[in-house]
């Protein structure tokens, strides 16, 4: 994991995107001219797109090298943030670097772990990543070509039945989603530890785990099986 830079960035509002040994931020200009004609420096943490304090004047992108990217996945946002600060609008841009932060913050994921997340993300996540993906295949990166089809497929557009005794109001997408969530849930817990009178007497809070977690757990587990 790098070491967050927060203070320095907060100094001087600048600071180095990529390591030291890095070659991915070859294609990576020093400015860029945003739609509204302000010039930003890349570099900089924050990315002034408009002289008034309209939505959307202010990208903030220090978290792209305070968790825990690649250089090569850092290049790969920045191309699209880019991409999107020249031809969108400054709202538009802004929407898309706050919406895909949580999903790849941390490190881009796979596949697998994109459709288990999917259920847990709101509309404007889930719009602000197929936006992501979607600018990265058009920008050439054909290995996100998956990615897109899969964000593109489910952004909620199905018809959703609230009535439907077996899923409610989640997609088929959504449903598998919450299923697998569970089973991993469950497939954490130890069955065959000993528990003293504590776990079965606490009620379920934040930070604690309870005999009413598990029975809540096993409970939802077997009414959806």
């Amino acid at each position: 994991m790098r070491e967050n830079n927060d203070a320095t960035i907060k100094k001087n509002k600048s600071f180095p995107f990529f390591d030291e040994d890095n070659t991915a931020g070859d294609e990576i200009p020093e400015y860029i001219i945003v739609k509204s004609g302000l010039k930003v420096r890349v570099a900089d943490a924050e990315w002034v797109l408009l002289q008034n304090k309209g939505k959307g004047n202010l990208i903030k992108l220090a978290w792209l090298r305070s968790g825990e990217l690649s250089n090569n996945e850092i290049k790969l946002a920045l191309l699209v943030f880019i991409h999107y600060v020249i031809n969108k609008s400054a709202s538009t841009a802004c929407t898309v670097a706050i919406g895909v932060r949580p999903v790849i913050q941390s490190g881009f994921p796979s596949i697998e772990d994109l459709m288990i997340a999917w259920s847990s993300l709101g509309l404007s996540k889930k719009k602000a990543t197929n936006q992501f993906f979607g600018t990265l295949v058009r920008l050439g990166y054909r290995e996100f070509e998956k990615f897109h089809q899969f964000t593109s497929s489910n952004l909620d557009s199905e018809m959703i039945d609230p009535l439907n005794p077996f899923k409610g109001r989640l997609s088929e997408l959504e449903f598998d989603s919450v299923v697998q969530n569970l089973n991993q849930e469950i497939a954490r817990i130890d069955f065959s530890i000993d528990r003293d009178y504590d776990f079965f007497d606490r009620q379920a809070y934040a930070g604690f785990f309870s005999f009413s977690t598990l029975r809540n757990l096993v409970s939802v587990r077997l009414l959806i099986a």
